[in-house]
């Protein structure tokens, strides 16, 4: 899979690319079970909800599941994330988020915010040159909680919250205060990314975005990997590897047949 110039001039100004349906139902109902089993497991990477009731997110899964392992280094991941970084990549980090529908407390939501200013100050991420992807392994749509961004926002490259208090805990993401987002999407808009099952997001690592609580029936999972430039290692990470993996070495992209090739010889 390759990028066009156009593609390309697109994600500088926009700060992300949208593929509806990357992945066909065959590889998603591979993902999909992967999920399960990923679950279904009790790990330290896990982390649940405020109300206890619901997982929040899990990290780290390519580094013990097979199946991510294998999203993690698919070409259709790799090859436009190589050209919109201009380098080799290595994967950052991955995690699942599962927004269940219908649960007794609601699956909830991620205020906006940037996932760099957590690496910038917590993994040692020197710069934004970094891409996060995110796989629709559910359909999504107005109801059930899609990921919104604001268009345009990564050009401001990190955004300090300057009115509030330092943040003891560098794990916690550094929420944006409303004026700031005003600003932001007066300049933007905000936009929802509703698709299939199988679409993916790639998007600036510097991108303001949030999701909300779901309160609909509807699943809405997501697999992000983020990649980062092999040029852009971080150093001295506070963090253990199932946050910020210490493997910088490029990926070799699978083929594009891995996730149904890896289940029949299964």
């Amino acid at each position: 899979m390759q990028l066009s110039a156009a593609e390309i001039e697109r994600f500088r100004e926009d700060g992300f690319l949208f593929f509806e349906g990357l992945f066909s139902k065959d590889e998603v109902r591979v993902l999909e079970s992967a999920a399960a089993e990923i679950l279904g497991s009790a790990r330290p990477s896990t982390y649940v909800d405020a109300s206890g009731d619901a997982i929040r997110m899990l990290k780290g899964m390519h580094l013990y599941n097979d199946t991510i392992g294998r999203l993690a280094r698919h070409v259709r991941l790799v090859r436009p994330c190589e050209q919109l970084l201009g380098s080799g990549i290595y994967v950052h980090q991955t995690r699942l988020v599962p927004k269940e529908g219908l649960k007794s407390a609601p699956s909830s939501g991620f205020p906006w915010h940037q996932d760099y200013s957590t690496f910038f100050r917590t993994d040692g991420m020197r710069a934004p040159r970094a891409i996060i992807t995110s796989v629709f392994f559910d359909d999504v749509t107005a109801c059930n909680a899609p990921l919104m961004t604001i268009r345009g926002s990564h050009k401001h490259g990190l955004i300090l919250n300057r009115n509030s208090p330092p943040d003891e805990n560098p794990h916690v993401q550094l929420v944006l205060e409303p004026e700031v987002l005003r600003d932001l999407a007066a300049e933007g808009g905000v936009t929802a990314h509703l698709g299939p099952a199988g679409s993916v997001l790639m998007m600036d690592v510097a991108m303001v975005h949030a999701s909300t609580e779901n309160i609909s029936p509807m699943d809405r999972t997501f697999c992000y990997v983020i990649f980062n430039s092999v040029e852009n290692k971080c150093v001295g990470t506070l963090r253990d590897e199932y946050h910020s993996c210490e493997d910088f070495g490029a990926i070799i992209p699978l083929p594009d047949d891995c996730l149904l090739a890896s289940e029949a010889r299964g």
